[in-house]
């Protein structure tokens, strides 16, 4: 039963990408999205550069600018994520080295007969149902020595940020699946709407040791001062998580 959810939940997230996908693109590529040029890529792009990695799995790629970025110190990279029209997109400008592939990772897993010196996973962790299987199925494909990088929204102050904390069916401790309108600093106006799961810090500390990952690195970024300069109000607290865990 617990999977059968999973997987209904699985699909509505990945409907609600395959509509915000165009979008994205737009927010990221014009610039407009501070958080991802200017925060999360350039983060992601210094903790897979300590490993100098020769293949490089982008584990809910979107539409692919990430892996682009990341084809520029890894040999070979592959995309992969479930929503179809991401995969689209990313098609349209595959760079040397990147390939796409329209898969979720715990299908691509058991499938694969490579594996990668690292797998990232860029604001993915907190969207996906299940946790583990994601976890599991990434060490599945990572060398003995691999990296598991990943950027989240931070649990302990994402609920404040986006504005939930207060609401009377909001309990920390729990897990939590909610819906909301998708927003970035600078693009408050749409009407698509997201799904994420909220979970305590210990249950993905918690899963990250299940799956076999120790975390080596773990950073709550601040925006430097002629980046916070960019938003239309100061960062009083880190509003994501970014760490690396290395295979037991």
């Amino acid at each position: 039963m617990l999977q059968k959810i999973q997987y209904k939940a699985l699909e509505k997230i990945t409907a609600e990408w395959d509509e915000l996908a165009s979008l994205r693109l737009d927010q990221i590529t014009s610039g407009i999205d501070i958080t991802y040029n200017h925060i999360l890529i350039p983060s992601v792009i210094r903790l897979v550069s300590q490993i100098s990695p020769t293949r490089v799995l982008d584990a809910g790629c979107g539409v692919g600018v990430l892996s682009k970025n990341l084809s520029t110190i890894a040999r070979e990279v592959i995309g992969i994520d479930p929503s179809s029209r991401s995969i689209e997109i990313a098609r349209t400008f595959e760079a040397t080295g990147v390939r796409f592939v329209h898969t979720t990772i715990e299908q691509f897993a058991p499938s694969n007969d490579i594996l990668f010196d690292s797998v990232v996973a860029n604001m993915v962790i907190m969207d996906t149902p299940d946790l583990a299987g994601f976890l599991s199925s990434a060490r599945q494909v990572l060398h003995e020595n691999g990296v598991f990088i990943f950027t989240l929204t931070h649990p302990c102050f994402w609920p404040t940020y986006y504005g939930y904390a207060s609401e009377t069916w909001f309990k920390y401790n729990e897990e939590i699946m909610i819906e909301d309108q998708f927003r970035i600093s600078r693009d408050r106006s749409g009407s698509l709407m997201s799904t994420h799961i909220h979970r305590p810090l210990e249950v993905y500390f918690m899963r990250f040791a299940e799956a076999g990952f120790v975390i080596e690195t773990l950073q709550e970024p601040m925006p430097a001062p002629n980046v916070e300069a960019m938003y239309s109000e100061p960062w009083s607290r880190p509003r994501y998580l970014i760490g690396s865990c290395r295979v037991v």
